[in-house]
């Protein structure tokens, strides 16, 4: 637990180093560790990690501070401590922020490297996309790995809707998620 959150802590440092502000990581909020989750959930006895495309730029600079954003990460971090996922890991495959749905190939291959490592440090059992992208890219990089993990698709927290018109879909589909990987 600790060689995780040590190697997590030096891997934010090479993060910060590299891209500076610009890097957004998922905080940590009561029981929920966020990006210092080491993965494992002792309630299912495996190592989870929620995998989202790349964190939004934050509007008038205040990053989940109001509106939409803000309900969209609360919704999400309950989804997680009702189904005892507070320990999971919390990850964005690129770490720095950009208006929703905008990536480059460049921002692939420049945090390509850092996922990599931020992946051998979890080493999970179980993953989970947010979002169609960074389910299509986790598959692909799971299948050049050789990996046998299978990747699960969960719609993105965050939607352009109202959160109170999928918070119970969005929660109903990760509980089945839950069940497919649970021991007990």
């Amino acid at each position: 637990m600790k060689r995780i959150l040590n190697e997590l802590q030096t891997l934010e440092r090479k993060m910060k180093e590299r891209f500076g502000d610009l890097v957004w990581l998922f905080p940590k909020v009561e029981s929920v560790k966020g990006y210092y989750g080491t993965g494992l959930c002792e309630r299912y006895g495996k190592k989870v990690m929620f995998v989202a495309e790349r964190p939004s730029r934050p509007s008038r600079g205040k990053l989940y501070r109001g509106g939409k954003s803000k309900q969209a990460i609360e919704m999400f971090y309950k989804a997680l401590k009702r189904l005892n996922l507070e320990n999971a890991h919390l990850t964005d495959f690129i770490k720095t922020r950009a208006r929703a749905g905008e990536w480059s190939y460049k921002d692939i291959k420049e945090n390509l490297a850092i996922f990599e490592e931020e992946f051998n440090v979890i080493n999970p059992d179980v993953i989970i996309t947010l979002g169609q992208n960074s389910f299509s890219w986790l598959s692909l990089y799971l299948i050049m790995k050789k990996s046998s993990l299978e990747p699960y698709k969960l719609k993105h927290y965050s939607q352009y809707r109202d959160v109170e018109s999928y918070k119970d879909e969005f929660f109903k589909n990760l509980k089945e998620i839950t069940k497919t990987f649970s021991i007990g």
